[in-house]
């Protein structure tokens, strides 16, 4: 699997953001994050999902930037875990 579509570690889960979930999934831009927005009632923070803050999480944003994982202009961040993850899909 190419790095780009690899899950990596934070806060102890594995996650994905948006990006690379529309990668993944060969999915238009912006996908995953209607389907984020859709299921949103129903996911709980710090289980399903990180929010990163462009100020508290400047120095995570920073690294995530350099490595291509985030769409450009971002200021901010959601990282979908693995539960999150089954959730958008069903």
């Amino acid at each position: 699997m190419k790095p780009l579509l690899e899950p990596f570690v934070y806060r102890g889960c594995e996650v994905m953001s948006f990006k690379q979930l529309d990668l993944l999934n060969e999915a238009p831009k912006g996908s995953a994050f209607r389907a984020f927005k859709r299921r949103l009632p129903e996911l709980i923070e710090d289980e399903h999902y990180f929010y990163l803050d462009p100020v508290r999480d400047a120095d995570a944003l920073g690294r995530l930037r350099e490595r291509g994982l985030l769409y450009l202009g971002s200021p901010h961040a959601v990282l979908i875990t693995r539960s999150g993850y089954r959730l958008l899909r069903e």
